[in-house]
């Protein structure tokens, strides 16, 4: 800081910073356009769509945040798109869908006693409630937009009182939802930027930062494709020894990493957008051994040339 003299704030010991499946750069990883490559790739919708929308230069974004290009027929084709996608988990491609598991079902509503006070929240979000700026993608009145997600235990376990004292929550604060209307663009909490935050980290690294990424390989929000492209837009060198290999976990491939000199950036196997809510023991291994730097999340030193034999 230039100026630290006149610094009147606190300062926070700062090391490292992990984020999972981050949209960061607009043109890359959260556009249309990631998508369905994803889906190509999985063998979810049929080549000629997906040349016809590459063709053509396709591309729409969420929130409106950068402007759509949709010439031609791209709007027909994210139309059959959207009609092949319908039954998946967007957050996670290959995993049932919550929206079946929880038809039927009313809205579950939970009740936490805080303080003597009664605290309401929704156990389960719609897509609408969790990912609201896909009304700009779908369409106001698409019936995707009212399908249920999630409908686990995590709710009742952030909104029980031994939960709020150990994490030092105020009885004051409003129950925890997944999608709370007091954290949203709508509720001015926080804004969509243009630039994303993709610029900020080699100034991070600049400054002894050191970052994960890591991405859960069957995301369709984020996709890891999408990831992968913003990072080589770094143009950051990989490290020695830290080229793109496996890491492991309970002796099974937990996903793979590679080592630039900008982040490390690792993908978690078999699991989508929320890696750690699906795949937590794999998740632990791959943080605790980033945070310690050991194990499979170093890069793997060079090994030595083998020395000449002389033959007397």
């Amino acid at each position: 800081m230039a100026n630290s003299s006149n610094f009147t704030g606190h300062y926070f010991n700062f090391k490292g910073m992990m984020v999972g499946n981050g949209a960061t750069n607009w043109h890359v990883d959260a556009g249309q356009e990631a998508f369905i490559d994803t889906l190509w790739g999985f063998n979810m919708i049929p080549t000629d769509l997906h040349t016809q929308w590459k063709a053509q230069g396709c591309q729409n974004y969420f929130g409106d945040v950068l402007p759509a290009n949709m010439p031609g027929s791209c709007n027909a084709i994210m139309t059959k798109v959207q009609g092949l996608a319908a039954n998946l988990d967007i957050y996670d491609l290959y995993r049932e869908s919550n929206d079946v598991a929880l038809k039927g079902k009313d809205r579950e509503m939970g009740e936490a006693l805080v303080g003597g006070v009664k605290k309401t929240y929704k156990k389960s979000a719609t897509y609408r409630e969790y990912v609201p700026w896909m009304v700009d993608i779908l369409g106001e009145d698409h019936p995707a937009l009212e399908k249920k997600m999630f409908g686990d235990f995590v709710s009742d376990w952030m909104n029980n009182n031994v939960t709020r004292a150990d994490l030092n929550i105020p009885e004051t604060v409003h129950a925890w939802e997944m999608c709370s209307d007091c954290a949203a663009v709508g509720a001015g909490t926080y804004l969509l930027q243009k630039e994303g935050s993709y610029w900020i980290y080699p100034i991070l690294a600049a400054n002894g930062i050191r970052i994960l990424h890591y991405s859960g390989d069957t995301d369709g929000a984020v996709p890891t494709i999408g990831t992968k492209r913003w990072i080589s837009l770094l143009n950051s060198p990989v490290k020695t020894g830290g080229g793109w290999r496996a890491w492991f976990s309970d002796f099974q491939v937990g996903g793979f990493v590679i080592n630039h000199e900008v982040l490390d950036f690792a993908t978690v196997r078999g699991v989508g957008h929320m890696a750690p809510q699906w795949a937590p023991a794999a998740v632990q291994k791959m943080v605790t051994d980033w945070v310690w730097q050991t194990g499979d999340m170093v890069p793997v030193p060079p090994t030595p040339p083998t020395p000449p034999s002389f033959i007397n």
